[in-house]
């Protein structure tokens, strides 16, 4: 499980956290739960790979938009944001 793990996050930061960086759209802007279909893809991935019985800090969180979603398919969440 470990290296599996390992692969996703790698997967993560190579396809989703530099897009991120470089994109000139807002959070405010998005319209819709996810800002693209790679962003769709790795949500669910992460919610099948850490299972219905998690606890999950959604730091960062912004305006929440997956919180909600998180919330629906894992035991607890918190959600922080400034």
């Amino acid at each position: 499980m470990r290296e599996k793990r390992r692969r996703f996050l790698v997967r993560i930061i190579r396809n989703i956290l530099f897009p991120y960086e470089v994109s000139d759209v807002y959070e405010e802007e998005l319209i819709g739960e996810f800002e693209n279909q790679l962003e769709e893809k790795y949500f669910y991935e992460f919610l099948d790979l850490i299972g219905s019985n998690s606890l999950i800090l959604d730091l960062a969180c912004g305006d929440g938009r997956h919180t909600s979603k998180l919330s629906k398919n894992t035991r607890h969440v918190f959600a922080l944001d400034l």
